[in-house]
């Protein structure tokens, strides 16, 4: 359960359910002065949680709307999120321009700082 391991000196990529986003930025918060935490989270300004952790990151960079690639080799339908996603960065006072967030593999997604029209 990575809401009980001790994030020290770690670095977390982190796409919590829907229904715990809370709980796991509430840990990247209080993880923030020892680890860096990446969360990748639905742009729901109609949550608690949006507007409390909004204020609390290092960063929020917003995206549009994004579609899935497939796995090698699969043919089958992919789906795409019904909305907008953001990433709430937390920790170690690190600020990553846009174009740089290749540490994940998120350089593909069209991603805003919070000061851009998205």
């Amino acid at each position: 359960d990575g809401l009980r391991q001790d994030w020290s000196g770690k670095r977390i990529f982190c796409n919590p359910p829907y229904s715990q986003v809370a709980k796991w930025l509430a840990k990247g918060y209080e993880s923030r002065k020892n680890a860096f935490s990446l969360f990748l989270v639905r742009s729901d300004t109609s949550t608690r949680w949006f507007h409390r952790y909004y204020h609390l990151s290092d960063q929020t960079l917003f995206m549009r709307r994004f579609q899935f690639e497939p796995p090698p080799g699969y043919f089958g339908k992919v789906g795409s999120p019904a909305g907008g996603h953001l990433i709430m960065i937390f920790g170690s006072g690190e600020v990553f321009p846009k174009p740089t967030l290749d540490l994940i593999g998120v350089e593909q997604l069209q991603i805003f700082d919070d000061a851009e029209n998205a």
